[in-house]
């Protein structure tokens, strides 16, 4: 949070404490690593969350390709838990800030609804 470090500095420090936490779970197990584990999806929803105006300045937009990242690894965790539903709901919110990702996040977004109860017949 330093008044001297401009939205793509905080969330690149952001993302990269989500990365150092999920190499730091991979070496936990049980209970402990799914708490480092959540800890990690958490830094990377705030980065992801910037673009709709959470942990900005009032001088600043967020900046789309650390949103992305964000995005595409607070996903990538919700699936480790088994998260789908959370899962899709990113990859989808995603699409529509990110249309140019049309086609791998319509991919993404069908994976993990095939894992969704009400999908499975």
């Amino acid at each position: 949070n330093s008044t001297n470090a401009g939205v793509s500095a905080r969330s690149e420090a952001q993302f990269k404490i989500g990365v150092t936490l999920e190499k730091m779970a991979a070496t936990l197990t049980g209970t402990n690593q799914t708490a480092v584990l959540e800890e990690a999806c958490d830094n990377y929803r705030d980065v992801f969350d910037s673009w709709t105006g959470n942990n900005l300045r009032a001088d600043e937009v967020a900046d789309e390709f650390w949103i992305k990242k964000a995005g595409l690894q607070a996903a990538a965790v919700a699936e480790t838990f088994g998260k789908w539903e959370q899962a899709a709901a990113i990859y989808g919110r995603l699409k529509t800030l990110l249309p140019q990702l049309g086609d791998l996040l319509d991919n993404k977004i069908a994976e993990a609804n095939s894992h969704l109860p009400s999908q499975k017949n």
